[in-house]
């Protein structure tokens, strides 16, 4: 009969517990594990209780404990002090699960947005819908060139102090239908954000009532090509333009640097 092992090499404990070198040399430097040496040669000699912290370590960093907790844990290891060490982690848990809630929360409102908007650019039908008020964000009062609206963004952002989830928010432009920008599009107004589920304080409110609405997929330098169309559809209808188109940047370059595969919806307010 083999006489039990007292003591286990470096190496040895490398394939026993799945700690590469680099790892256990480094816990050692960190005073979590330190092994004795041998007198005679200097090696590591991890001894039964060594190989007993290190599948502690082990099964700590599993539950996303940082090294620095497991040094505290070792050098005052009570009942209370490990019950105190485990709520911490519970409630730091707690709060990443809310947090990649609210991200899954937020993905899925993109992607459904996003089918939902390609599904209503493939008809590009005119309708009428009834909406709330609706509370924007308003960025600029006056028109901002392409290349300059996210840095507009940003700036406002920092002149204010907030932070906004730019991925999750639709900008949005007042169009002014007799001026274009060297795109072909036309000028803005204003610029605006949008969500339907909005977490911004906001400082600019959509009236309450009927808008013409209606889905392209294309750069916006199309929106001149489908106002007629919008137009003709109020005419023939009775209804009255009481506001100026708006475009609603449903899927711009978040999603695709193709312009052409963009989706925009127009929306202009009629009684």
């Amino acid at each position: 009969m083999s006489k039990e092992k007292s003591y286990y090499l470096i190496s040895e404990v490398s394939e026993l517990l799945g700690f590469s070198l680099q790892k256990l040399y480094y816990y050692e430097k960190l005073g979590i594990v330190v092994p004795e040496r041998d007198e005679t040669n200097q090696y590591r000699k991890y001894s039964l209780w060594d190989i007993h912290n290190l599948i502690i370590v082990r099964d700590l960093l599993h539950l996303n404990f940082s090294l620095t907790q497991i040094q505290q844990y070792f050098k005052q290891s009570t009942v209370a002090s490990t019950l105190k060490l485990l709520n911490d982690e519970m409630n730091a848990l707690n709060k990443e699960i809310d947090r990649l809630n609210k991200v899954k929360n937020q993905i899925s409102l993109q992607l459904t947005g996003a089918l939902n908007a390609l599904h209503a650019s493939k008809s590009q039908a005119v309708y009428v819908e009834e909406f709330e008020e609706r509370p924007c964000l308003l960025i600029s009062d006056h028109d901002v060139s392409y290349l300059s609206i996210d840095t507009t963004i940003i700036k406002y952002m920092q002149e204010r102090n907030i932070k906004l989830d730019l991925a999750n928010l639709c900008d949005c432009y007042t169009v002014d239908v007799r001026d274009k920008n060297e795109y072909g599009a036309y000028k803005s107004k204003n610029i605006f954000l949008y969500s339907p589920e909005p977490e911004y304080p906001p400082n600019y409110y959509l009236p309450a009532g009927k808008y013409l609405c209606l889905s392209y997929q294309n750069s916006t330098a199309n929106t001149p090509n489908i106002l007629p169309k919008m137009f003709e559809y109020a005419e023939n209808n009775h209804l009255k333009v009481v506001g100026d188109p708006i475009e609603f940047c449903l899927i711009d370059e978040y999603f695709s640097g193709d312009d052409s595969e963009f989706v925009t919806m127009v929306q202009i307010r009629v009684e």
